[in-house]
């Protein structure tokens, strides 16, 4: 009897050992299952963090794409205006070329006469009629009323003449006197048409590309 209540008593130790083991091993279990369950909530907070995130970026690139469409509405209404204003400013520019040329065109530039400091109006024009106007138009005597003006323009300079600008009443006269160019220039005379600004930039352009206007 005394051995087999020995018997009972090591199976019973035996057990309880066994469940010490398997509560052990439920702790262990327990543990680990806390542990992944906090993982868990670790990756769904970043989930859900990196949604906002994503949400975020996704409103400033709808905004940025916003902005970009906003500038480029902008910059074409520029652009249509710009095209607009240089459309009217060439119109403008066409129109005071017009005005110049109407202004200038019976205007002829003379090189070539002497002149002297303080010189008299009546010196330079009787200077223009007997080195220029009878040379070019030896047999019809010119007649006060063909001619509008006529001008020195610039400093006197000792060392170089200064031009004179004439003005003609008509057209014709002056076109004349362009013809007779090649007789004037024999007598140390040189004449040119008077041009507009535009004219000008044109043949200075020509002349910067080495072209020959």
């Amino acid at each position: 009897m005394a051995a087999y209540n020995k018997q009972t008593n090591d199976c019973i130790v035996d057990v309880r050992m066994e469940v010490q083991a398997v509560r052990h091993e439920m702790l262990s279990v327990k543990k680990d299952l806390s542990d992944i369950n906090e993982k868990i909530g670790n990756i769904e907070l970043k989930q859900h963090t990196l949604s906002e995130n994503m949400k975020s970026l996704e409103n400033k690139v709808g905004e940025i794409e916003n902005e970009q469409y906003n500038i480029r509405s902008e910059f074409e209404e520029v652009a249509h205006m710009f095209d607009k204003d240089s459309a009217e400013l060439n119109e403008i520019g066409k129109r005071l070329e017009k005005i110049e040329y109407a202004e200038i065109k019976n205007c002829l530039r003379i090189f070539g006469l002497t002149d002297e400091e303080n010189e008299a109006a009546d010196k330079t024009n009787q200077k223009f009629v007997s080195d220029v106007y009878n040379v070019a138009v030896p047999n019809s005597p010119l007649q006060d009323s063909q001619v509008l003006n006529i001008k020195l323009v610039g400093r006197f300079n000792k060392n170089s003449n200064r031009m004179v600008l004439v003005k003609f009443k008509q057209y014709d006269l002056k076109g004349e006197i362009f013809k007779a160019r090649d007789r004037l220039r024999d007598s140390g005379i040189r004449v040119s048409n008077k041009l507009t600004m535009s004219q000008r930039n044109k043949i200075r352009d020509l002349s910067q590309r080495g072209i020959q206007a």
